[in-house]
């Protein structure tokens, strides 16, 4: 009997025991999950500077270079896009400011088919964000199938999500709805597009959301 009583209360430690660790456990991982939470709020909040420090810049695709072009003919190279391929009207790329101009250093891509080098992209910096909104405003007056680009310069953590979300806006356009990427996130008609490709994509839509 005395055998027996003995066992059952070491069966009650154990459990008890048990019990605290499990308890001990749980609280282990709430704390895991709250530091895990302050930590991508932190890497959204980094990432939101970086892409509000690149606000005023944009890159522009598919324009030939030369392999020692220098940053002052890269900029008169990037005018005489503004002014023959998108059409502004000559006093008004006359009157825009930029900070830099430059080639995107070491992305030469060869095309495995032809041995090919399509041109570096170029990156600038305009010295005022309503000149960069003029420029978006005529990029619908490049031809169609030019092979001249322009996008704006984002950090990559969201460029990375424009390239995985491309696919959905190019199929959502060639079902005539109006699609867009605003930062972190893309639109479809007016709604926060939620499909199975945004679960592989943890900061998609917290970004530029402020704490």
């Amino acid at each position: 009997m005395e055998s027996l009583n003995s066992a059952t209360k070491e069966i009650q430690e154990i459990k008890n025991a048990a019990a605290a660790t499990e308890k001990g456990t749980a609280s282990l991982r709430k704390e895991n999950d709250h530091l895990k939470a302050e930590v991508d709020k932190l890497v959204c909040r980094n990432i939101r500077l970086e892409a509000q420090s690149r606000r005023s810049n944009f890159r522009v695709y598919g324009v030939r270079d030369s392999p020692h072009e220098t940053p002052a003919e890269t900029e008169q190279v990037l005018r005489n896009v503004l002014l023959q391929q998108l059409q502004i009207p000559e006093e008004d790329v006359n009157n825009m400011s930029f900070e830099r101009v430059h080639r995107i250093s070491n992305t030469r891509a060869v095309n495995q088919t032809n041995k090919s080098k399509s041109p570096r992209p170029i990156i600038a910096k305009a010295s005022f964000y309503q000149d960069k909104e003029q420029i978006f405003s005529y990029v619908r007056s490049l031809p169609k199938g030019s092979k001249i680009g322009v996008a704006s310069d984002f950090p990559k953590e969201i460029a990375d999500m424009h390239k995985k979300l491309y696919p959905i806006l190019k199929a959502a356009k060639a079902q005539k709805k109006k699609a867009f990427f605003n930062v972190d996130k893309l639109i479809i008609d007016g709604q926060v597009y939620r499909g199975k490709e945004t679960k592989d994509l943890p900061l998609y839509g917290k970004v530029m959301v402020h704490d």
